[in-house]
């Protein structure tokens, strides 16, 4: 990108003072994880990957607020780590 810049607008000179890259993960069911872990007490956590990593975060939050100030979430269940694995293929 900084080639093309530079090349397109060559009076004026870019350098980055950094690089930033990224990973790119999903679940084998694209959706995204929630849970506890044991070795962190009084910690939640919520784990929203892929294209609707922006939109699951929402729907996460709404499960930990629910789960934390009622003892449960009713959606939880289907982002739970333990959840059944589903194939997507059909034999």
């Amino acid at each position: 990108m900084i080639a093309e810049f530079n090349q397109r607008f060559p009076t004026i000179n870019v350098q980055p003072e950094f690089y930033l890259g990224a990973y790119y993960a999903g679940t084998h069911d694209g959706l995204p994880i929630i849970g506890v872990y044991d070795e962190y007490p009084n910690c939640y956590f919520a784990y929203a990957y892929g294209d609707n990593g922006a939109f699951y975060s929402m729907v996460l939050a709404k499960c930990l607020r629910d789960w934390i100030a009622a003892g449960q979430s009713d959606n939880a269940q289907l982002y739970l780590p333990e959840r059944p694995l589903v194939s997507t293929l059909s034999s």
